[in-house]
Parts: C-alpha cells; structure tokens; sequence
C-alpha cells in the first residue's frame, strides 16, 4: 500500500524534468488506474472498457511524439503470498465503497451513467487537477480492457508483458539492469536499488500552458541517496524509518539512520524482503515439456492461477475484481461460478496439478475471512457442464442470434441455474418478465435490481472468456493427451460448446449499465413482444398469462383494499421492488 508521506518527504529532492526523447519502462496496472482516474476528471464515473481502451491509445501515442521510447509495460502475472494482507486490504476498501455506494445512492444511474466528454483532447490527459473522492469501485475489468487493447496494438503489442512476479519490482530489476525511467503511481519504487534509474509520477506528468512539452517531477534515488547523507545507511532504511514514523523530519530520519542499529532487526528484515531483487516465480511447462506456458496471453487472475497450480502445494487462491452490483444481495460471480470451474478444472489438467479445489474471494469484509471452495471436476462433473454449456448454445431459441446484442447476452442469464437443487427464478428472467409487462419505474431498488443484472452479464461474459484463453493455450492434440479421449471430456467438446454461444467475450462489446438499462426500458414497447417471449423461451399463450396474472394480482389487491374477501391465488411478480430480494 506504500509507504505514508514517502513522497511529500522527497518531493524537494526531485528534480523538475522535460520528459523528452528517452527510455522509459511503465508500470502497468499503474497505467490502467491513471487512465481510470483520466477518465473519471473529465466526467465518468465509472468509464466503459472502450473509453478506457480509447484513452490508454491516446496517451501512449502523446509519449510517443515526444519521442519517448517505451521499453516495455509490465503487468503482474503473479502476487506472492507476502502480499496477501494487503490485497485483502484493498478488496475491503473496494467492497465498502460499494456498501456506501448503495448506502446513500437513491439514484444510481446518476452515478454510475454520467456522461462526460466523449472524446477525451490530449491536453486534458495532462493537466494539473486536484485528486478526486472516488466514491465509485474501479471499473471491474480495468486491467484485463487496457491490456486486451494493448495485445491489439501493432505499435504496443511487443512492450507488454505479462510477468510471474510484481510488476514494480520488474520494473526495478529493469532500470537497475539497463537504466531509464520508470512511470509509476507506486511510490515504493522511490527505495528500490534502481542503480542509474529514476522515477516519475504518472500523476505528476503535464504540460504548461499552450506549450507541448510534457513536465515532470523526476526522481533519482542515486542522487537522492547522496543529498540525503546516507553514507552507512540506504533509502530501504529511509523508508522503514518513515514508516514507523512518518512525521518526523528529515533530519531525525537521517540521524536515526546513520547513528543507530534498528530496534527491530526481525521487523527489518521482513520489511526488506519487498524491495530485493527476488527471481520470479516459476512458470510451469507446457505437457510435452518444450517450453513455459504462454501466460503472456492470459488475463492476470488467470496467469496467476497457472503459477500457483505450477509452484504447488499451497491451495491456490483467486482474487475476483470487485463487481459492481447489490451488496444487498449474493454476488454478480457466483451464478456462473461453474462456469470458471470448468477453466479452473481444464488449467489444473493442463499443468498436472494435483490440487483438488481453487479458493475463490469475491467480495471481502475482513483480513480472516475465507474465500469459497470451487471443486476441480471429476470427469463426470466435466461432462455436464459440457452438456450445460452446448444448452446455452442452443437457448433459447436460433432467431435470439439475430437479435440485439443485450438480448443474446441476457438471454443467457435466464436459463435453470446449473445446480439443479437450486429452485430460485434467476434474476433476469424476474426482471425481463417485470420490464415486458410495465415499464419499471425508476429510482431505488429497481435501479439497483438493473445494476445488479449488468454485473451478472458482465460476470457470465467474463467467465466464458477465461474457460476461452484456457482452451487456447494448447491445440486439441495437446488437450487429447492430457484428458481421457474416451469421452466426451476431449478439448474439442468444450471448444464447440463455447463456441456456440453466441455472444462476445471482448471486454468492449459486453453491454454496460447504459446499454441494458436502455433495452430493459424498451420490453414493454409492443414490438418486443417477440423477442422477449423468444428470449424467456415461452410460447404466445404463456406469455399472455403472464400478463394475465399480473392483472389478477392487481383485481385481487384493489379487493384487499376495498375490505372485500381476499381470494387464494397462485402467487404471481409482485410489483414490490423488494420481491426479489426475498426470492433470492
């Protein structure tokens, strides 16, 4: 989480610097966030993955003109357990800006639907603009978008990386082997041993005025070092110092570090260990044993899972990034939790593993609390969700392909749930069945009921995408010699299977909040009639009674109020906002 005050600490001993005509590294999820936050200041609250894709393009080419060179853009492709407290940290700050969200939120499309500029001028990327109160979670697939749009680069495919390890800390091994300039938001990166290598604060880069010269707070903690009077000591104690104490001044810091032993040399230690040039976790191998697996080409939480599973025998664990949905009810994830069995179940096959369950966190309360167990399947598991995925291929009817591109995604959500124990209606089919037959009204908990179907979508599309990057990181030759062929497990089963979907699974085609907020308002025009009753998969007479029963609903609640005999009815969608919640 890095150290508090280390950078207002340093900050005169920076050095302002025209960014120009040089070598720069950049941290990756560090740049994804900036360009969130780019966004946010010009107007979205919680920007879609294209805007994301489009503004992360922009600001590289800006780099570029100034005839930066870009090295390489590193991502973390694998956190160490060491890191573990302050990820769950970050999920419970995450999780309880959506418990507040939801708390003082009566309008939510205000919030989350605010338009800002719709094209994004270079200028406004790098102008000075006082911090935001970010009352929004970041958007749920940030780092997945910015690097689906940079593996589609012809100018940025080759920098990127997708490294086993912390991203910062390859950055550090990269200048302290080579030189240059890191970009960052991490200050951490201010202690590291960069050798020649300096800092610069993605926050702190802009221009002045109408000049196009990008500006810049440099750091070199060479020369910092120096300036400092650190003789016996180094920045790592600096920093440790500050930690323990971080309104001292510099000068007692200084004296601290070149006068006295640590009062803790155990807690040093441990707090050393972050900023060592440690090896990368290993990459495991590919089943002939040619060379490492491609995680390059998986999204981080995936290429995190296949270095786990490869480095055995620790359980392996999975962070889901926040969604945005009601934390009122259970999470946007777990409808389509088999689904991320199956790429749990096919990466565990791939690799050799032995592991007999995937712990799963998707929202988190507190540092202690345990993630949910996902079983790696037994073949016979494997082969009905096979048959549950070559199901959703065919639901719920052929013409639904022809449709709009929020009906082929929501048409999914309204099949029976996986879990044949599981007798609730799915949430979209109560909300299609409610839009259909009124147009919902909106405020409250209808908009809430809206956001959460948007997170359901955008889960299901998502977990469709990570079985997808599994079942692409071998041929079927390799799937058929590590899974039995006898039968129906095959690779080419589940790739046909997935196949049939009909639905995208790059993160800017998904529809958003706007997007589905705007069909569901649309179901009660006449003309959906047939698409609706397409999507539920219902024929005209009982798409008929349903409006029929609602109007029995209604004649029996005028009947109710009126003090006359209330007559047994079977229970029906209930208009009460709230019905849901009690359904689910």
């Amino acid at each position: 989480m890095g150290i508090p005050r280390l950078i207002a600490t340093l900050e005169p001993y920076s050095n302002q610097h025209k960014l120009q005509n040089e070598e720069v590294v950049i941290d990756g999820p560090a740049l994804a966030y900036h360009v969130s936050w780019i966004c946010r200041q010009s107007g979205h609250s919680y920007p879609s993955s294209a805007l994301l894709q489009q503004v992360v393009l922009q600001w590289l080419d800006a780099l570029a003109d100034q005839g930066i060179k870009i090295e390489a853009i590193y991502f973390d492709g694998f956190l160490p357990p060491a890191k573990r407290p302050t990820r769950m940290e970050r999920m419970i700050k995450s999780a309880g800006q959506l418990n507040q969200l939801y708390a003082v939120s009566s309008n939510i499309y205000a919030q989350i639907c605010s338009q800002g500029k719709n094209v994004i001028l270079r200028e406004d990327m790098f102008q000075a603009k006082a911090p935001l109160t970010e009352k929004v979670p970041a958007p749920t697939f940030l780092v997945p978008a910015v690097l689906d749009v940079l593996r589609d680069s012809s100018a940025y495919a080759a920098m990127v990386h997708v490294v086993p390890g912390e991203a910062d800390a390859v950055c550090a091994k990269h200048l302290a082997d080579h030189g240059g300039t890191v970009l960052t938001s991490d200050s951490d990166l201010l202690i590291h041993d960069l050798g020649s290598g300096k800092v610069a604060f993605l926050r702190d880069m802009h221009t002045q005025g109408d000049e196009s010269d990008l500006l810049c707070n440099q750091y070199e903690p060479k020369e910092i070092r120096q300036r400092l009077g650190l003789e016996k000591s180094n920045l790592v104690r600096f920093g440790y110092e500050l930690s323990l104490a971080p309104h001292s001044t510099v000068s007692q810091l200084v004296r601290k570090c070149e006068t006295q032993d640590v009062d803790s040399v155990h807690e040093f230690e441990h707090f050393c260990e972050e900023y060592i040039h440690a090896e990368a976790s290993k990459v495991p191998l590919t089943p002939d044993q040619q060379g490492t697996l491609p995680i390059k080409n998986l999204d981080p939480r995936l290429s995190e899972l296949a270095v786990q599973l490869g480095n055995g025998p620790r359980e392996p664990e999975v962070f889901l990034p926040i969604s945005l949905d009601n934390p009122m009810r259970e999470s946007a994830w777990v409808p389509c939790s088999w689904l991320r069995q199956v790429a749990y179940t096919l990466l565990a096959h791939l690799i050799g593993s032995k592991c007999t369950a995937v712990s799963e966190y998707r929202r988190v309360q507190r540092q202690q609390q345990q993630g949910k167990l996902l079983d790696i399947m037994s073949p016979d598991e494997l082969q009905k969700a096979i048959t549950h995925l070559e199901n959703a291929g065919i639901w719920p009817s052929p013409q639904v392909k022809g449709f709009s591109k929020p009906a082929r995604y929501l048409s999914l959500l309204t099949m029976d749930p996986y879990d044949p124990d599981d007798t609730r209606v799915p949430h979209a089919r109560r909300i299609l069945e409610q839009a259909a037959l009124r147009t919902l009204p909106q405020e409250g908990q209808e908009q809430w009921n809206v956001v959460h179907l948007t997170a359901q979508v955008q889960a299901y599309a998502y977990s469709i995408r990570m079985v997808k990057q599994v079942l692409s990181m071998c041929d079927a030759a390799c799937w058929d010699s590590i899974i039995s062929s006898s039968g129906p497990t095959k690779h080419q089963a589940v790739a046909d299977a997935i196949g049939s979907i009909a639905i995208s699974t790059s993160l800017e085609d998904v529809p958003d909040l706007r997007a589905i907020r705007h069909y569901i308002n649309s179901l009660h025009e006449p003309d959906k009639k047939a698409e609706v009753q397409s999507m539920l998969n219902l024929t005209p007479e009982q798409f008929s009674a349903l409006g029929n029963t609602r109007k029995k609903k209604r004649k029996t609640s005028k009947e109710a109020r009126d003090g006359k005999p209330k007559k047994m009815s079977r229970p029906s969608l209930s208009s009460n906002s709230f019905s849901i919640l009690q359904d689910e």
